[in-house]
């Protein structure tokens, strides 16, 4: 399998967004109406699901601090002023990472009930 495809999730389109924008609308002008929204900005950093094949990166050595260096002993692992790091989790930038948060929020959701619709992907 090419791990290149395989990081791709589902989103709605701009008609399925305008129509749940709308909706939300309506609800704020029904009496007794409820609806939730999320802000969902810090998810792919609180994800907790592991990628199925770890990544790796260059970090050069003036972006870590002085402390983390020292506490855990990093000064032999640096090389042409770099260390290797190995991501197993989720973080800003990685591709990856819309899929691991993706999984996770399906999989708690899951629990009380919900899943995603089969005819509108990302629904």
């Amino acid at each position: 399998m090419n791990h290149l495809f395989a990081i791709n999730i589902p989103t709605a389109d701009l008609p399925t967004d305008k129509l749940l924008f709308n909706s939300i609308n309506s609800v704020m002008l029904t009496p007794n109406a409820k609806s939730l929204v999320t802000d969902m900005k810090d998810f792919y950093l609180n994800t907790t699901t592991t990628m199925e094949c770890y990544k790796y990166i260059l970090l050069p050595v003036h972006v870590r601090p002085v402390e983390i260096i020292q506490q855990y002993n990093l000064h032999r692992l640096i090389h042409n002023n770099h260390t290797s790091t190995e991501l197993q989790k989720s973080m800003y930038g990685l591709p990856q990472a819309g899929k691991l948060a993706n999984q996770q929020l399906r999989e708690h959701l899951a629990k009380f009930g919900n899943a995603p619709t089969q005819h509108t992907p990302g629904l």
